[in-house]
């Protein structure tokens, strides 16, 4: 669906269920009241944070996690190793034409604000001589210019987002493919002689219950972040070590671990219960078994991924959504003053210079929620394991260097 079929949807729908607060700025009909859009906005804009935050999680967990050597490989273990990297190419691929535009995108909208500003204030002075000298001809053109200079600030920030929204359709496509690829060699494994799937799905039933219940306490860290428009912190944690081979720490989840005063907690008596029931399941498996384990849940892991981008598109149209019908609110309000200005038999300025303000105060309102909805993620090289307890985390993790989430992208190579 392109650009001018997204708006003309969006445009029906808003003369569908608007039709009773159509801005016609004259006549005693005002502006959309402030906090209408704004309001609207919030609901949209809290899903999208708390998803933008889990797909970084998600995102940071596939580019960490790695495949160990294995003594004893399944016959289709190749396969596998070059799917892996096709899909953590992909990742980053979709990490530097998504992602980072999306993280981008509330910056960008908050840096317009002093612009937008301005030119508002400056159409409010224009409507306040006017008020005083209707007849000023020259103010009135430059009015009227004022008002075409905002409808372009509004459309470029639309068009912006829809930017987005299409990149994330165009760039998705090829990520649920490999996830599937990848569950398909897993699966074949598994069929393999030797192998006993039931002590494979226990182990693994294990290892995902650790998992979630890390998971759980990252929630609790990104809230404080979400809820207090706040700086998070994310980081590497080991969630299996030292086995099946050697000391590679091959699956890593990339939760958040620090917010504010706030340090994640790794060794609650939840999490020393899942690594014991994974140690006694570990002691069921044999090396061939190992070896799957492995190939599963390194493909578990992209395949959570490949559902939180699949996701993300419906978070961010929704947000779409919102910003296009503010974008045809304040068109309708600006073409009406616009129309007013027209006509030269009118000079009710009086009302313009009161529905200028009333459009400036729902932008600012608006601009509050693009100031919110921003989030400032880093991400911390410390190497962290479960069971390590607080003050244990801490200072990891002052040891250790943190950047922000763009530089760590940036930086992030595929071997």
């Amino acid at each position: 669906m392109n650009i001018n079929t997204k708006r003309t949807i969006i445009k029906e729908n808003h003369f569908q269920t608007e039709a009773n607060v159509l801005l016609c700025l004259f006549h005693k009909k005002k502006i959309c009241p402030p906090h209408k859009r704004s309001l609207s906005l919030v609901k949209a804009n809290d899903a999208y944070k708390n998803h933008v935050l889990t797909i970084n999680e998600s995102m940071v967990s596939v580019l960490n996690s790695q495949l160990p050597n294995m003594p004893i490989t399944p016959a289709n273990y190749g396969d596998f190793a070059r799917c892996l990297t096709y899909a953590q190419t992909d990742a980053l691929l979709w990490v530097n034409n998504v992602l980072t535009p999306l993280l981008s995108n509330p910056k960008t909208i908050v840096n317009r604000q002093k612009n937008i500003n301005a030119i508002f204030e400056d159409a409010i002075k224009n409507a306040n001589h006017l008020v005083v000298d209707p007849k000023a001809n020259f103010v009135r053109d430059i009015l009227i210019s004022d008002l075409e200079l905002l409808q372009g600030q509004f459309e470029m920030i639309s068009i912006m987002l829809e930017t987005t929204v299409d990149s994330i359709t165009v760039f998705k496509n090829r990520i649920p493919e490999i996830a599937k690829e990848l569950r398909h060699i897993v699966d074949l494994s598994k069929e393999s002689v030797g192998v006993d799937r039931n002590k494979i799905d226990k182990l693994n039933k294990e290892i995902q219950q650790l998992n979630d219940d890390i998971k759980k306490l990252s929630l609790e860290i990104a809230g404080l972040a979400i809820t207090d428009g706040i700086a998070v912190i994310l980081g590497s944690v080991a969630t299996i070590a030292a086995w099946p081979f050697g000391l590679v720490s091959w699956l890593v989840l990339g939760p958040a671990i620090f917010v504010a005063s706030t340090f994640i907690v790794l060794d609650s008596i939840e999490i020393y219960n899942d690594k014991k029931k994974i140690e006694a399941a570990q002691g069921d498996v044999n090396d061939l078994e190992s070896s799957i384990v492995v190939l599963d849940n390194l493909a578990i892991q992209f395949e959570e991924m490949s559902n939180n981008v699949s996701l993300l598109e419906s978070h961010a149209q929704a947000v779409l959504n919102e910003w296009l019908l503010l974008e045809q609110d304040t068109k309708d309000a600006l073409e009406a003053i616009k129309a007013s200005l027209n006509n030269t038999d009118n000079d009710n300025f009086q009302t313009v210079c009161e529905d200028l303000e009333n459009a400036q105060t729902e932008w600012n309102n608006v601009y509050m929620q693009a100031s919110l909805l921003n989030i400032d993620i880093y991400i911390n090289d410390a190497q962290l394991e479960a069971g390590m307890s607080q003050s244990e985390i801490e200072s990891a993790t002052q040891n250790g260097k943190t950047v922000t989430i763009f530089e760590y992208y940036n930086r992030k190579k595929i071997s």
